[in-house]
């Protein structure tokens, strides 16, 4: 026989094993949901068996995964083997589990992230406790609204350090020559600033962020500390003072409507946003409805999502 052949065969057996497998849970499950199941005991007990052989299996699985993505970002950033910081056996524990039991690619991800951060000796990241119940608790659309945060501001830093070298040293004092260079400059940076919130939005899209809606979306997130609502309002423009000698009635409708500027203000900064991406009154820019915490940007850091690897 020959080795190709072997391996059909083979191949044919684990997914007739496999077919096997999920018509035996069919089975144990809707004898379990029987009203008229009968040894329910020894049926828990197969059932049980089945699901550790088909859990060991995928954990084994989720967790090859999270570990060629580690080894890929430690490649990436030139790490050897040879120069990794071990962490703390515990900690190695608490990592190994969190990845096996990840079923997600997007949080795997963020796991890899946060251990390749830790082997890395030049990183000062460790796996700290907070980071890791993280990781536990985020769901596939946590993360991904995690990453788009980052991105975000990954692109704003670097719209931030063009902007700053374009600048001239002293505005008051520019030869012709100077602003001709300071507006073609501008028109660059103009250009690479479209591009920037073109890669913005098809990050959002790609995520499918461009869609949440309702507010529901935020509640874990908030919940865990990572996002806070972003403060987009700003205290209400007075209107006009009523002059001197004017009815005192006005002077109380005017207090008044402020006074309702202020608490709608308030309200709907305290109200769970209703989008990632609101509509920007300049129509031309991002505008978030939230944004990462200190917490979120320390835990988003740890997890390789400001860095290049």
């Amino acid at each position: 026989m020959t080795e190709n052949s072997q391996d059909n065969e083979k191949v044919a057996v684990n997914v007739e094993l496999g077919k096997e497998i999920d018509r035996s849970l069919g089975d144990i499950v809707s004898h379990l949901l029987s009203p008229s199941a009968k040894e329910l005991g020894s049926l828990a007990g197969d059932y049980i068996g089945i699901f550790a052989d088909r859990m060991r299996h995928k954990r084994q699985a989720n967790l090859q995964a999270a570990l060629d993505k580690t080894r890929g970002r430690l490649d990436a950033a030139d790490v050897e083997m040879k120069d990794i910081t071990p962490p703390e056996e515990e900690d190695i524990h608490l990592v190994l589990e969190g990845m096996s039991l990840s079923g997600d690619e997007t949080v795997r991800e963020l796991w890899a992230g946060l251990f390749a951060k830790a082997l890395d000796p030049e990183s000062g990241i460790t796996i700290e406790r907070p980071f890791v119940e993280v990781l536990k608790n985020l769901t596939t659309t946590d993360a991904k609204i995690v990453d788009f945060l980052a991105f975000t501001m990954n692109a704003n830093a670097d719209m931030q350090r063009l902007q700053e070298g374009f600048a001239p040293k002293d505005f008051r004092n520019t030869s012709d020559d100077e602003k001709e260079r300071l507006d073609e400059a501008n028109r660059f940076y103009y250009s690479l600033q479209q591009e920037a919130i073109a890669a913005i939005e098809s990050r959002a899209k790609l995520h499918g962020i461009d869609e949440l809606s309702g507010g529901a979306w935020s509640l874990n997130l908030l919940r865990l500390g990572l996002v806070v609502k972003s403060s987009t309002r700003s205290l209400p423009t007075l209107p006009s003072v009523p002059g001197r000698g004017a009815d005192p009635r006005q002077w109380k409708q005017m207090i008044d409507n402020v006074a309702k500027q202020m608490i709608q203000n308030e309200a709907d900064t305290l109200a769970s946003p209703d989008r990632v991406i609101a509509q920007s009154p300049a129509g031309s820019q991002i505008c978030l409805e939230v944004k990462l915490s200190a917490f979120g940007e320390h835990f988003a850091e740890a997890c390789g999502l400001f860095s290049n690897y």
